[in-house]
């Protein structure tokens, strides 16, 4: 039965690697602002690859080039994997894979050209290769065990860990004068099976840059681009929820619209600029007042809406006092005042449609807001108690 000869494994799933290197690439290029580590897994295919041909000339080059060089190339590249993911997560690169590199250089440089043995710079090669594989493994499960590409891309490492390691422990039944492609059935399965294990590795990677791009898309559908609040759509949806939710649990919820006051004046007197900055820096104020499970949302313009879940009329007041009173941390920043329409509804009117609805809730606050703005601004007036702070 005709065997398929390793040089030609090696060299199909390199190539291979080197098409999904490209397509990490022109994500690279797209993304390369709002997407950390795509260049590192883009040229980590490219370095193996080339090390895989360097590697194919064993038996023709000189030893410390086809066999020494090649293998820094290599786990050169590996490593690169394991930046880019670091990267891609936005956790520091560890240093010791390079710091360890011109050891593994010099032992391979010695059990190659010095006193040749096969077994022993497998075994040098491969601990280098496992430790990598290991440390990527761990990294990825802390930061994404959930999605099919992180279970993908973690089975990919779990199981090119386990091929190194096996092949630390069996090393020492090697031949020293053995070489990459013995015509061996053990050989032929270790090389292939990490051959399509380096190409399935960047495939995974592929994967989790895809389901980067999905998260960032919805993001994008459901928030403000300038505040990063919820967009309108999403405020309604999401609010809907938590008013049907109030309604089944008999617990209070309160609404709050927000606006700041003689905005138009600050674009007209400093710029759309400076318009853009005070709505940015007003919403990231207003997000530190808030607990995890409120929304907040751009309502138009300068307005601003917050649905408070599980909050009485008082809690609500003193969360509405505390955005009401906050001011910018950046002293050069115009000052801008904002007048607050409160409502908080009870089980009672949340049993009674339409006026337990959020459109019904919104529309009362947004009634007294403009009561706050009549009273002279810079306040906070709450539904059916129109006495201001």
């Amino acid at each position: 039965m005709p065997v398929l000869d390793l040089r030609t494994v090696i060299f199909l799933s390199g190539a291979i690697g080197v098409l999904m290197s490209l397509v990490l690439f022109f994500m690279h290029r797209s993304h390369r602002h709002s997407i950390h580590g795509l260049g590192q897994w883009a040229a980590a295919p490219l370095l193996v690859f080339i090390a895989t041909l360097i590697l194919g000339t064993q038996g023709y080059a000189p030893a410390w080039f086809s066999v020494v060089f090649a293998n820094l190339l290599l786990l050169g590249g590996l490593t690169l994997f394991l930046t880019g993911t670091c990267r891609f997560y936005g956790v520091t690169p560890p240093r010791w894979p390079w710091l360890a590199l011109p050891l593994v250089a010099a032992l391979l440089y010695l059990w190659a050209v010095r006193d040749p043995n096969y077994g022993l710079r497998l075994m040098v090669a491969n601990t280098f290769t496992a430790g990598v594989q290991v440390h990527n493994f761990v990294l990825l499960w802390r930061q994404d065990r959930t999605s099919l590409a992180g279970r993908f891309t973690l089975a990919v490492l779990g199981t090119m860990a386990c091929l190194s390691l096996s092949r630390v422990l069996s090393a020492h039944q090697l031949p020293a004068d053995g070489h990459l492609f013995m015509p061996t059935a053990l050989q032929s399965f270790f090389v292939g099976s990490y051959s399509f294990s380096l190409l399935a590795l960047t495939v995974g990677f592929v994967l989790l840059t895809s389901e980067r791009l999905r998260e960032q898309l919805q993001h994008l559908l459901g928030h403000d681009t300038l505040t990063g609040a919820l967009s309108r759509h999403a405020l309604f949806e999401r609010g809907q929820q938590e008013v049907a939710r109030a309604r089944r649990t008999q617990r209070p919820i309160s609404v709050m619209v927000m606006d700041l006051d003689h905005f138009k004046q600050v674009n007209d007197q400093h710029g759309h600029l400076v318009g853009d900055r005070v709505l940015r820096e007003f919403a990231l104020r207003v997000r530190h007042e808030l607990r995890q499970g409120d929304l907040l949302g751009r309502f138009g313009g300068e307005e601003f809406v917050v649905v408070l879940p599980d909050t009485d009329a008082e809690q609500a007041r003193r969360v509405a006092e505390r955005i009401r009173t906050t001011r910018p941390n950046d002293d050069a920043l115009v000052p801008v005042t904002v007048s607050i329409g409160l409502v908080t509804a009870s089980q009672l009117a949340l049993a009674q449609p339409p006026q337990g609805t959020l459109d019904a809730l919104i529309a009362q606050a947004d009634r007294v807001l403009y009561q706050a703005k009549a009273a002279g601004r810079d306040q906070v007036v709450v539904a059916d108690s129109p006495t201001t702070t």
